[in-house]
């Protein structure tokens, strides 16, 4: 393992420290390819998930508020509806 202290001795193995990087090969752009299709999938995911569940969640929230402007015009009016 070469440490980052140590100058390379050769090309080559400079070279076999970014075996991800350079050269490019068609195992390496397979697999790049695959974790963008994957990335953009679970994004995906989950933006449709989030979408699907807003509508329930602004109903609670509404009805929530109702309920406490109700018990603020309580209180303020001394108990009196």
């Amino acid at each position: 393992m070469l440490c980052s202290h140590q100058p390379a001795a050769n090309n080559l193995q400079a070279r076999s420290l970014m075996v991800n990087c350079w050269p490019r090969t068609v195992v390496g752009v397979t697999a790049a390819t695959m974790w963008v299709v994957i990335s953009l999938g679970c994004m995906e995911i989950g933006r449709r998930l989030t979408w699907q569940n807003v509508e329930p969640q602004r109903a609670r929230t509404l009805a929530r508020d109702a309920m406490l402007l109700q018990k603020l015009k309580f209180r303020r009016s001394g108990g009196e509806e």
